[in-house]
């Protein structure tokens, strides 16, 4: 049994350096490469954010279908958060979307560190830290799986954010965009708006109402269920504030189109709590 759980823990951890590695290969050498026509004209800020984006987007696209694709081959991970008495292929196949994303969290980390993106930006860097911590966490001690792909129904949401971002940073500014990639962007936003209460508030806050009722029949370590609980918490938090920010980039966005070539409209909002820079993971 000391065997088996040693060689849990090593396959997890395994997974997860592998995808890191992998999401930051990605980020370095092929993003470049397909963008090589565009990437000598920007600045390297441009470029390490549209890298970033870019790479996110994509982590949050095959996320999706990794998580709905696991709930739906596995329904009962739905009823058994804790993973107490689903099958082993369950267990194995929400191990590894696990690891898939916590593969990409470090490797964003790594992205974040490196080439300074994002590097005023608190509310990111809490995030990822927490995400980071507990996932690796139950990778470390096999624990909990269910529970936490569960979370990663927020790409669903995220995919919108960074078509937007990535819309933005490639033509400048929403009056720039030819019709066809502004008409993009329009359903993105509305995307974002349909997807982000059901993904980050309602989703978020039944997982914190589960911890609190799985309290009195939880199996884990007690460490654990207070790292739960308090990371359910701060990212309840965190999701709340970004949904105050959405709202004011589309409000933003409505008055750029209502008053085209008002270079007052792109000022940043230095009311943000994502740093001096101002909201510039969603503008």
């Amino acid at each position: 049994m000391v065997f088996a759980e040693a060689s849990c823990s090593q396959t997890g951890w395994l997974y997860a350096l592998t995808s890191a590695t992998s999401f930051y290969l990605l980020r370095t050498l092929l993003v470049p490469a397909i963008f090589a026509r565009v990437w000598p004209e920007w600045t390297l800020k441009r470029r390490n954010m549209f890298a970033n984006h870019f790479v996110s987007c994509l982590h949050a696209m095959t996320c999706s279908i990794l998580v709905v694709g696991t709930f739906f081959s596995y329904p009962a991970l739905l009823s058994d958060l804790q993973g107490l008495h689903v099958d082993a292929y369950a267990m194995e196949f929400a191990r590894g979307v696990l690891a898939f994303s916590s593969g990409y969290f470090i490797g964003d980390c790594l992205d974040m560190a490196i080439n300074r993106v994002y590097a005023g930006n608190f509310g990111v860097w809490a995030h990822h830290i927490v995400t980071i911590f507990c996932y690796t966490s139950a990778l470390h001690n096999c624990l909990l799986y269910p529970y936490l792909i569960f979370t990663l129904l927020v790409e669903l949401n995220s995919i919108f954010i960074h078509q937007r971002k990535l819309l933005l940073l490639y033509f400048v500014s929403v009056p720039q965009m030819p019709s066809f990639y502004r008409t993009i962007y329009k359903h993105a936003t509305t995307l974002l708006l349909l997807s982000f209460p059901p993904t980050r508030i309602v989703a978020n806050f039944y997982l914190t109402y589960r911890l609190f009722a799985d309290r009195g029949t939880w199996v884990a370590p007690a460490w654990t269920w207070w790292v739960a609980t308090c990371g359910m918490i701060l990212v309840d938090y965190y999701n709340i504030v970004l949904w105050g920010q959405v709202k004011k980039s589309v409000t933003r966005d409505n008055r750029a189109k209502a008053e085209e070539g008002d270079h007052k409209n792109t000022k940043q909002d230095k009311g943000d709590w994502k740093g001096q820079q101002g909201s510039e993971f969603l503008d």
